[in-house]
């Protein structure tokens, strides 16, 4: 199926026109949960320095959200370039169960656990991407 030069043209002018709209609700949340986090949770903004460190609830939040945004960020890639990559999960689940088991199972220091669980990673993404860039297979609907 062709997409028509004009209705492709249209549709990202359209797309563009609404992108304050579509910014405005999520920003919308944001505040309202931060205001309700404020008013309900005594210390929320609160962030103090120990021992050359910051500790503190939004601290606590940015250390546990860079790990998911990291992933986010490589899906808004993929995205954007018209792509679904549903994978991307089944290989983060595969790694960390990797790393598990190796913490589980063996005196293997760190820094060799985090190795391998990387290279699992590595393999299955390359495996991933070569199913999809030479062989075409991938499911992808307009």
């Amino acid at each position: 199926m062709t997409t028509e030069p004009h209705a492709e043209s249209g549709r990202r002018a359209r797309l563009f026109s609404e992108g304050a709209d579509h910014l405005l609700r999520p920003a919308l949340a944001l505040a309202l949960l931060l205001a309700y986090n404020a008013f309900f949770t005594p210390g929320f903004f609160a962030v103090e320095v120990r021992d050359g460190r910051l500790y503190g609830t939004l601290v606590d939040i940015l250390n546990h959200g860079s790990k998911l945004g990291i992933v986010a960020l490589g899906m808004t890639l993929v995205i954007a370039t018209s792509g679904v990559d549903l994978s991307v999960g089944a290989v983060m689940a595969i790694a960390g169960a990797v790393a598990a088991t190796m913490v589980v199972q063996s005196t293997v220091s760190f820094p060799i656990i985090l190795a391998c669980a990387m290279g699992t990673g590595l393999a299955a993404g390359l495996w991933n991407g070569l199913l999809v860039a030479r062989l075409r297979i991938h499911h992808h609907h307009q």
